[in-house]
């Protein structure tokens, strides 16, 4: 109990409000590939800045921190898909994934 609350914590203390501004949500986001291999990442999404977060949940670490900057003008992205992905014919289970990809 409290693990999340802690990690949430831990990565709070990262944000660097003078680059990123407030903090506007956060989600944890889990990925399960084809060999069920999981990844989890803490995101948090700032004023300025998406921030996405390695987290290790057993020795409540913060292991690697991405910053993307939100200020950068929509000519400078090649694309984005946002949206619930599904492939049920190459899913050995039937799972559902997220799928936010920048």
């Amino acid at each position: 109990p409290g693990t999340l609350k802690q990690a949430i914590k831990d990565v709070e203390a990262l944000v660097d409000q003078e680059v990123d501004g407030s903090i506007h949500s956060l989600w944890l986001m889990a990925e399960v590939d084809h060999w069920n291999n999981e990844k989890e990442r803490l995101v948090l999404i700032t004023e300025n800045s998406l921030l996405i977060f390695k987290y290790d949940f057993v020795m409540f670490n913060c292991e690697q921190v991405q910053r993307i900057s939100l200020n950068l003008s929509f000519s400078m992205l090649d694309g984005y898909t946002y949206g619930w992905l599904t492939n049920l014919q190459a899913l050995l289970s039937n799972r559902t994934r997220f799928v936010c990809l920048l």
